[in-house]
């Protein structure tokens, strides 16, 4: 309903959404152009959402790493995902 709306009042905004988000994922399929809202101080699991705080690693309290992290989701490289140690590419 949101991308409905949006298609009908100005189809060139730009949906900003949750990464790994239902409405990041309905943007994309209605063709509308979208933006991820990622947070350089979070932790992501492999689905691209982010982690529960209560996980290890969630929150990013050094501020060179946060600053690091902030740099490779500009670039759109991979962030390491908590819950598989693999890489996750964020769409931001």
């Amino acid at each position: 309903a949101i991308c409905r709306a949006i298609q009908a009042i100005d189809a060139s905004l730009i949906v900003l959404a949750p990464a790994g988000s239902e409405l990041l994922r309905a943007a994309e399929a209605h063709e509308l152009p979208a933006a991820a809202e990622v947070f350089a101080d979070r932790g992501y699991l492999a689905d691209g959402t982010l982690a529960p705080r209560s996980l290890e690693g969630a929150l990013i309290a050094d501020a060179d790493e946060a600053a690091a992290n902030a740099v490779r989701l500009a670039r759109g490289e991979p962030v390491r995902a908590l819950d598989t140690g693999g890489d996750v590419v964020l769409k931001a």
